[in-house]
C-alpha cells in the first residue's frame, strides 16, 4: 500500500474524476486519456494523484483507486522520490513550462516491489478545476533488454572476432588455449575463463587460465569419472558427453550445488562449458564464468558454440600437422632402412655371388693353365652364378620399380605377384575387383603389396599365397594370407627383415591415408590386411 510523506499536503478533498462535470474539452481529454495504450496519470500541485487510466493498471499492477489521493512520487522507487518532487515543482513554478521529461536512468516501481526501467513526459494543463499535471509513462523495458541485447551480441561478435584471430594465429596448442582464454576475458567481459585437461587420475587441471578467478579454478575438484557427483557440473557434463552446457542462473543450478558458495564469493552469476575436440573425441573443456546472465544467452551461446568449433578445428589443424611432421620422419627413416634393406640384399646376394665368381674365374685361369680339361666344367659353374646374380638383380629392380603410369589396379597386383613369385613353389591366387586409385595411392599400394609377397617369400615358407582386392568404404581393401610358418614361429618374429618390412607397410599407408592390420590366417599363416582410399575419397 502506498504511504503519503509528512511534508506533503493533504487536500481535503479529492476529485471523483468519473463524476466531475467537464466541459466539452475536458470529457474528450479524458477519453484520449482512457483509451491510451500508454500508462498516463494526472495530479495536482500538491503531487496527489487524481486520475490513473487502464493502461496504468495493466502496467503498475494498482488498481486505479489503489493511488487516487497518494503522493505522486511514490510510483517510483524511493531513490528517485525527492528528485521527482524538486522537478515537478521547478516545473509548475514555471510560467510558461515547457514539456517535461524524465532521465534515461529513471526506474519506476510496481505494486509487487519490482521494478522497471521508464521514461516519462509531463504536460500542465489549467481548467475550471484547477492546475493538472498530466504524465504519460512510458515501460522502456523491452527498449532497454534490446540495446542490451544488442551490446552483448557486438560484443561477443568483437570476442569471436578476436578468438578466430588467436585461433590462426596461434603456433601451438598452448598459446592457442592461452589465448582464448586472454580474449574471452579482455574482449569477452567474463569474469574468468580456463581450459582443462584430463589427467592421470581423472581430474580435469587447469592447463590454461585467465581473469580474476584464479583461487575459484585452483580449488575446483572436477572429474572425468561418471560415478563421482564432481563430475555432474557444467564442465565435467561437457567433457563427459561432448556437448556445450549452459547454467544461466548458477546459484539455482542444482547441477552446480556443490560450488555454490565458492560461486558466489567470487561473484559467478552464469557459466557455459565447451567441450573441445580432437578427431571427432573431447580432449579438453572451455569453462566461462559471468557476473550476469546475459552474458551467455541464446545468441552468445550459438557464438560460443561456434568459438569451441574454431577452437577444436586449430586441434585438429595441429594433430595433423604433427602426424604429417611424425610421417615424414617415418618415411625418412623408412627411406633409410630400404636403404640399408637393399645394402644387405646386395650384399648377400649379388655381391657374394660376384665373388664367388671371380674366386671361380680364378681357378678356371690356372685349371687352363695347367691343361686340365675340367676347366670348362667350372667356367659353366661360373657362368651359372652370374646368371642367377643377373635374375637377382632383375627382382631388386622390379622391386624398386614404380608402376608404369596408367596401369590399372588389377594389373598391377598380377604384376607384382607374378615377379615376387616367379619360379617359386608357390601357389598364387589373385582375385582383385577394380577400384579406382589415385596414381600416388597405387604406388604405394605395390609398394605394400610387394614388401607383404617378399616377407612371405622370405620368412613363411609357404606353399600358397591369396590375394585378394575389394572395394570397401569408398576405397580399396587388399588382404594377402599364406599357410606359412605364422606370426609366432621364432625364425620369422625374430627377423629384423621381417619387422622393418612390417613398419614400411604400416608407414606406407599411413602416408596414403589409409590404415593396415597383421594378424593371423584361418591356415595359421599371417593375414595382412590394408585399406586405402579410392580416387573420390581424396
Amino acid at each position: 500500500m502506498l504511504t503519503r510523506p509528512a511534508s506533503r499536503r493533504t487536500p481535503s478533498r479529492v476529485p471523483d474524476t468519473a463524476h466531475v462535470p467537464y466541459g466539452e474539452g475536458v470529457t474528450l481529454t479524458r477519453e484520449l486519456l482512457d483509451g491510451s495504450p500508454l500508462p498516463t496519470v494526472v495530479f495536482d500541485p500538491e503531487h496527489t494523484v487524481l486520475y490513473a487510466n487502464g493502461s496504468f493498471e495493466h502496467v503498475f499492477g494498482y488498481a486505479a483507486s489503489e493511488v487516487f489521493g497518494r503522493p505522486y512520487e511514490q510510483l517510483f522507487p524511493e531513490r528517485h522520490r525527492e528528485e521527482l518532487a524538486g522537478r515537478v515543482d521547478e516545473f509548475l513554478a514555471q510560467a510558461d513550462p515547457r514539456t517535461l521529461g524524465g532521465r534515461p536512468d529513471f526506474m519506476a516501481r510496481r505494486r509487487d516491489g519490482s521494478e522497471f526501467p521508464m521514461q516519462y513526459v509531463a504536460n500542465k494543463m489549467t481548467n475550471r478545476h484547477g492546475v493538472w499535471v498530466v504524465v504519460t509513462i512510458f515501460d522502456m523495458s523491452s527498449e532497454r533488454d534490446s540495446t542490451a541485447r544488442i551490446r552483448s551480441l557486438t560484443r561477443s561478435y568483437r570476442t569471436l572476432a578476436r578468438m578466430n584471430q588467436a585461433v590462426v594465429r596461434a603456433n601451438d596448442v598452448a598459446e592457442l588455449f592461452s589465448e582464448t582464454c586472454r580474449v574471452a576475458v579482455d574482449e569477452g567481459g567474463f569474469l574468468g575463463a580456463w581450459v582443462g585437461e584430463p589427467d592421470e587420475r581423472g581430474r580435469l587441471r587447469p592447463v590454461a587460465l585467465a581473469g580474476s578467478l584464479d583461487a575459484y579454478v585452483d580449488g575446483l575438484e572436477v572429474t572425468t569419472d561418471p560415478a563421482l557427483p564432481t563430475s555432474a557440473g557444467p564442465t565435467g557434463t561437457a567433457f563427459l558427453r561432448g556437448v556445450p552446457v549452459v547454467s544461466s542462473v548458477f546459484a539455482q543450478d542444482v547441477t552446480t550445488t556443490p560450488w555454490h558458495e565458492r560461486a558466489a564469493e567470487h561473484g559467478i552469476a552464469a557459466s557455459v562449458s565447451l567441450p573441445l575436440c580432437r578427431g571427432g573425441t573431447t580432449v579438453a573443456v572451455l569453462s566461462l564464468y559471468a557476473a550476469d546472465s546475459g552474458a551467455v544467452g541464446p545468441e552468445a551461446r550459438d557464438l560460443l558454440d561456434g568459438l569451441a568449433d574454431n577452437v577444436s578445428f586449430a586441434l585438429d589443424r595441429f594433430a595433423d600437422a604433427a602426424r604429417v611432421e611424425s610421417l615424414l620422419e617415418r618415411v625418412v627413416g623408412a627411406e633409410e632402412d630400404e636403404r640399408r634393406r637393399i645394402a644387405a640384399d646386395l650384399h648377400d646376394e649379388p655381391v657374394q655371388a660376384l665373388a664367388a665368381a671371380v674366386l671361380r674365374l680364378g681357378l678356371v685361369e690356372q685349371l687352363a693353365a695347367a691343361g686340365r680339361t675340367d676347366a670348362l666344367e667350372q667356367l659353366r659353374e661360373v657362368r651359372d652364378i652370374v646368371v642367377a646374380t643377373g635374375e637377382s638383380l632383375r627382382t631388386m629392380m622390379f622391386d624398386l620399380d614404380p608402376p608404369t603410369p596408367g596401369t590399372s589396379l588389377g594389373d598391377t597386383v598380377e604384376q607384382v605377384a607374378g615377379q615376387v613369385f616367379a619360379e617359386q613353389p608357390v601357389e598364387v591366387v589373385v582375385d582383385a575387383e577394380h577400384v579406382d586409385l589415385d596414381e600416388r595411392v597405387l604406388r604405394q599400394a605395390a609398394r605394400i603389396l610387394t614388401e607383404a609377397l617378399v616377407n612371405v617369400r622370405r620368412h613363411a615358407a609357404a606353399s600358397s599365397v591369396h590375394i585378394q582386392v575389394r572395394a570397401y568404404d569408398g576405397g580399396a581393401l587388399f588382404t594377402v594370407t599364406d599357410d606359412g610358418r605364422g606370426l609366432d614361429d621364432p625364425r620369422t618374429a625374430q627377423s629384423p627383415r621381417w619387422h622393418r618390412g612390417l613398419r614400411t607397410m604400416a608407414d606406407r599407408a599411413d602416408l596414403a591415408g589409409g590404415t593396415f592390420r597383421l594378424g593371423a590366417s584361418d591356415s595359421g599363416g599371417a593375414l595382412v590386411e590394408v585399406w586405402l582410399p579410392g580416387s573420390s575419397q581424396r
